[in-house]
Parts: C-alpha cells; sequence; structure tokens
C-alpha cells in the first residue's frame, strides 16, 4: 500500500507504540524482507519530520501521540499537531498509552 512510511522516533517507548500499526501497514522490517532506512536528524521537531518527509518523498508519516488534551497540550504543545497542521501528505496517528 504504501513504499515509503516515515516513522519519527525518539527513542522512548511511547513513540515506539505506532511500530506495530506500522508493521500491519507496510511490513517494515528487516528480518521481513522490507528494505529500511534509519535517518538520524536535529533540529526543531516538528520541521525536522516534514523536512524529512519531503527530503525522503515519503508516503505517509506514521506516529504516536501522547493524547494531551486540555492545559497538557497547550503547556507542553503538540508535535502531532503541528506537523498535521503543516504537513501536505497523509499522516497516521496513533494514541500511545501512558507507559
Amino acid at each position: 500500500m504504501f513504499e515509503k512510511i516515515l516513522v519519527p522516533l525518539d527513542g522512548s517507548a511511547r513513540a515506539e507504540a505506532i511500530l506495530p500499526t506500522v508493521e500491519s501497514l507496510a511490513l517494515e522490517f528487516r528480518e521481513k524482507g522490507v528494505e529500511t532506512e534509519t535517518v538520524l536528524a536535529q533540529g526543531s521537531v516538528v520541521e525536522t519530520i516534514i523536512q524529512t518527509a519531503v527530503e525522503h518523498d515519503v508516503e505517509l508519516i506514521a506516529m504516536a501521540s501522547h493524547g494531551r488534551t486540555g492545559l497538557q497540550r497547550v503547556f507542553y504543545g503538540s508535535v502531532a499537531a503541528g506537523v498535521l497542521q503543516s504537513v501536505d501528505r497523509p499522516l497516521l496517528l496513533v494514541r500511545s498509552r501512558r507507559l
């Protein structure tokens, strides 16, 4: 279905909550014969995700959301909301459970 999927990870178990969903969509893991590429990037999180998506011509951005609402979202901001407002391609969000 999708040949190139960007999965932004920050090393946290919460961010990795998207991986089972991505696997079911694209079987995107080396042990299953699907080519993967790791990109290490620095900078503003939202801008870096969008820039990486454009540079690598990905078809889908898949990421886990902390699921913050109300004052927490206002205070901490939301990477997912920032990407959603700025991206020009499909975005798949999965709310991660508290880990």
